[in-house]
């Protein structure tokens, strides 16, 4: 069994009110997949939710990303192999979230 990622996101301070709508997140998270599967297998993972929280700036790059629970501490090497999967991530530009009405 291969380990489950719970991912976090957030808005870097610059980008702090801009939204990315949800398909378009998941879409690209999903690419890091491969990516992770590689980091998994390579470094002898144990199976588990682990979580990622990573920063998406005002142009849609991930500034930063961290590996931050898990039901094991992963190697140093194994932590950096999923947080750069994550890093090279690039998502549609965030845009000012319009007040919704009741």
């Amino acid at each position: 069994m291969l380990p489950a990622l719970a991912l976090l996101t957030m808005l870097a301070p610059s980008a702090a009110h801009a939204y990315i709508a949800r398909e378009p997140l998941v879409r690209v998270i999903r690419q890091a997949f491969p990516d992770v599967r590689v980091c998994i297998e390579r470094h002898d993972i144990e199976a588990g939710r682990y979580a990622v929280r990573f920063e998406i700036d005002g142009t849609g790059r991930v500034v930063s990303a961290a590996l931050t629970s898990g039901p094991t501490e992963p190697s140093p090497a194994a932590r950096a192999c999923i947080e750069a999967a994550f890093l090279r991530l690039r998502f549609p530009c965030p845009t000012t979230r319009a007040p919704t009405s009741a």
